[in-house]
């Protein structure tokens, strides 16, 4: 088989998984969002879903919308205004322009459910083609190669989590790494240099963090040990220059970490104790019971649909395809170059049988980040390991053959009597289909059939893959309905606050810029602790999950305490009675009630009078030393606000969440700002003034240039490569 055959058969998988993307105009979804906008559906949803994977539409496409169509000043969108008050917006995991890719993409779309299929759809074609060059770099055969490659990236796993792109982008700029690491060692050119950085970078911009943890104890170890072994007399330049690339492109993500590193400063998620990680291995994204867990890692499909919403699964699985070649791995000649994988792969096995092993590397080895699988870190190692396994067995002398089928009945023995023992009852058809496939793929490597493992590996990825790819037309997803244009009517772009129970889907935080909304609520890993102390003021239960959610107002107990004004709430919408003075019943609408807080809003307000101690910057909302102040021309990220001159020093107040990086000044000169009432955004305006202007600065404003840097580079090594051609061709000539 030639390469150009194995990447047609790469690219074929692909349109075959992913053709109603392509070609009708479908978007990667788990919902059709109706019981988030109050739709009632009258036949239930057509389409496959699943609410589990709700960060996509509480986060990542909200996140992906506010970057195409936020009011922004500057070349790229930073603040998010339509809820948490204000917060700064999110430029990593790929959804930002600050990564190159996702700026080139999003000149082709203003959708943003269009745009992060996009996204979704050219990482994953990468990884598969990454895939295939790093292991045809490893020596392995092009079939292997390519059934491995199609096996990994279109299987289960990846398409399990396809709702979530960051995780296919960490195998994609690995597999990059890796292969170009590789091919650097043995012929180094600056072509590969800039790759290297790239990679880098954008392994950096768009992975999952805790992710990208997991993939550098495969991605240094493998480096050093590739240079040494094979980078002859000059090892140590060969790994100087990978190493000099691979800084190069980590600090071409240092203005977007810069800000990142502030926000986890500010936030409460370093404090996370061993029961949030705990729910890694138990909970609902969790392996389960340890033999359950090797038997799914085998095949997830015999007990059930992995999809369902009632199954607790981490959607870490191989397929039976990927489990044969890993059991061939662990004989003979094919141990002796796989043992590195395999050591990675063990490890994350024995971390699911053992929390106590876990928690070492929650405690020490940079595993707390966040919640992640650890055997899911370890899935490129054993996808490298089984394609090492498979080659060795398309490689083997006849009388090792014995050996080979003995390491192949482990896998399915565990699978098999698991499954038995336990009262759920089997998917026949998919015990049928997993069986057969285990076996032809034994047979294939035991009776040296390349092909037969190409078309093996294709098929694990149509069976197994494409069972669990959530998408479905962009019109079966609800942006609107007559609630939510009813209350986006009544708040005319001002803020409301949702009451009711948190376990409500109706408007979960974060959707607002999508549906046109500004509220007080928030879905954010790193929201701030201002903000997690200003919810107590609203709400007797606080932010879920350290301060990543605040979904409802659950009573009336805190509304009199006039914090609703200076957060400028006009409206609360109830699913909850609100027995209170200080909110008026204004109308309703369905199941929820409308709710006006008695007291005025302050947007924004001049303070003449207020306190300045230890204790910080503190005003009476109910005072009356306050003077009227408004914004001119307002932007997401710029705000100038006109006033009366007053007498004295003042305090300008904004009703939005207090960020050390908001800049303000008057008449050229830079002023004070400060957090007021340890929450809101306040400057210090001097006697005299007549207007403030106030910037929102992060560090991610400086991302043109690393862009600027790599288009430069790129130019770079094509006019040394047309340069090396004309000499060479001239002289044949």
């Amino acid at each position: 088989m030639k390469r150009t055959h194995a990447l047609l058969v790469i690219v074929a998988t692909f349109l075959a998984l992913f053709w109603p993307c392509l070609l009708r105009g479908f978007v990667v979804y788990p919902h059709d969002n109706a019981q988030e906008t109050g739709l009632s559906r009258e036949a239930p949803d057509s389409w496959p879903s699943n609410r589990k994977f709700s960060d996509t539409s509480s986060f990542y496409v909200p996140e992906v919308h506010e970057h195409l169509h936020g009011d922004h000043e500057a070349w790229l969108a930073t603040w998010n205004p339509n809820v948490e008050l204000g917060r700064p917006l999110g430029q990593v995991s790929g959804f930002s322009p600050a990564f190159l890719l996702t700026r080139v993409l999003a000149w082709t779309t203003d959708d943003a459910f269009v745009l992060l299929t996009r996204i979704t759809l050219v990482t994953f074609l990468l990884a598969a083609l990454f895939a295939y060059f790093f292991l045809e770099e490893l020596g392995v055969k092009v079939e292997v190669a390519c059934g491995v490659a199609c096996a990994l990236v279109f299987g289960p796993y990846a398409t399990y989590w396809i709702t979530c792109v960051l995780f296919a982008a960490g195998w994609c700029w690995t597999f990059l790494l890796l292969w170009l690491v590789a091919s650097f060692v043995r012929v180094p050119s600056g072509w590969k240099g800039l790759g290297i950085a790239f990679g880098a970078h954008a392994l950096l911009m768009t992975s999952y963090p805790q992710q990208i943890v997991w993939h550098l104890y495969a991605l240094v170890p493998f480096t050093i040990h590739r240079a040494w072994k094979h980078g002859g007399e000059r090892r140590v330049a060969r790994l100087v220059g990978i190493g000099g690339c691979a800084i190069a492109g980590v600090l071409c993500a240092l203005p977007v970490y810069a800000d990142l590193a502030l926000a986890a400063q500010r936030s409460t998620r370093g404090t996370a104790d061993h029961t949030f990680f705990l729910q890694t291995l138990t909970g609902m994204n969790g392996t389960g019971e340890p033999w359950l867990f090797l038997a799914q890692l085998f095949d997830a499909f015999w007990i059930g649909d992995p999809m369902s919403e009632a199954r607790a699964f981490s959607g870490v699985t191989l397929t039976p395809f990927l489990a044969a070649g890993l059991a061939l791995a662990c004989v003979g000649g094919a141990l002796r170059r796989s043992w590195g994988w395999l050591v990675l792969v063990a490890a994350g096995i024995a971390m699911a049988f053992s929390k106590e092993l876990y928690f070492v590397g929650v405690d020490y080895l940079g595993l707390s980040f966040s919640r992640y699988t650890p055997m899911a870190g370890a899935l490129i190692p054993a996808a490298v390991a089984a394609a090492y396994g498979f080659d060795a067995a398309l490689k083997r002398v006849d009388a090792v053959r014995f050996a080979w089928c003995c390491a192949s009945i482990p896998p399915i023995a565990i699978a098999v009597v698991t499954y038995a023992l336990r009262p759920a009852p089997l998917s026949w058809g998919w015990v049928a289909i997993g069986v057969a496939v285990y076996v032809a793929t034994v047979v294939a490597a035991a009776t040296k059939r390349a092909w037969s493992l190409v078309a093996l590996g294709v098929l694990a990825a149509l069976a197994w893959g494409r069972a669990e790819v959530l998408m479905r037309p962009r019109d079966a997803i609800a942006t609107t309905s007559p609630f939510v244009e009813d209350l986006r009517a009544r708040t005319k772009g001002l803020r409301y606050a949702g009451a009711g129970d948190v376990v409500s889907r109706l408007l979960p935080p974060n959707q607002e810029s999508v549906l046109g909304l500004s509220s007080i609520h928030s879905f954010n890993s790193l929201s701030s602790r201002a903000y997690q102390d200003w919810v107590t003021r609203v709400s007797e239960t606080g932010t879920r999950t350290y301060g990543r959610q605040f979904r409802k107002i659950t009573s009336a107990a805190k509304l009199e305490d006039g914090e609703l004004a200076l957060a400028g709430v006009v409206l609360i919408a109830s699913e909850i009675p609100l027995e209170s003075p200080a909110v008026e019943r204004v109308g309703e609408f369905g199941s929820v009630t409308y709710y006006a807080p008695r007291e005025a809003p302050v947007h924004q307000a001049l303070f003449t009078e207020f306190t300045r101690d230890e204790k910080g910057t503190r005003v009476d909302v109910r005072g009356t030393a306050r003077a009227f102040a408004g914004t001119v021309n307002p932007r997401d990220d710029r705000l100038l606000v006109g006033f009366e001159p007053p007498a004295k020093d003042a305090l300008l107040f904004v009703s939005q969440q207090f960020h050390p990086q908001w800049k303000a000044s008057a008449d050229g000169r830079e002023l004070e700002t400060v957090a007021v009432n340890g929450f809101y955004q306040g400057v210090i305006v001097p006697a005299g003034a007549r207007e403030a202007e106030l910037v929102f600065e992060p560090w991610s404003l400086l991302m043109w240039i690393p862009q600027l840097l790599f288009v430069l580079a790129a130019f770079a090594c094509v006019v040394a490569t047309v340069a090396r051609r004309r000499p060479a061709s001239a002289a044949g000539r």
